[in-house]
């Protein structure tokens, strides 16, 4: 029998698609390529931008809305939140959102 000296494998981490999403709107906000007040692409849009599910994007939404980045006013659309509206980091939302 042959040993092995190290382990050729490394560990999986399963990433959940509404994370990556989340983590791509949040690049897109800090890199100042989405302004507070500017509209968000439709669902629809997003959806096939992003070849997701329309359940999947709605999940991302709604934890970037509760970090207070996103805003969402129903018959309106989604919105990069005004400055005045984003918490900061270590703030309750923001902590509850990355656990």
């Amino acid at each position: 029998m042959r040993l092995v000296a190290q382990n050729p494998f490394q560990p999986v981490y399963k990433t959940r698609a509404s994370r990556a999403i989340e983590a791509q709107v949040r690049e897109l906000i800090a890199g100042s390529q989405a302004q507070p007040g500017d509209r968000r692409p439709s669902e629809r849009v997003l959806v096939h931008a992003l070849g997701v599910g329309r359940s999947t994007l709605r999940e991302a939404i709604r934890i970037l809305e509760f970090a207070g980045l996103l805003a969402v006013r129903p018959g309106e659309g989604t919105f990069v939140a005004a400055p005045t509206t984003l918490r900061g980091p270590g703030s309750d939302a923001t902590a509850a959102v990355d656990t």
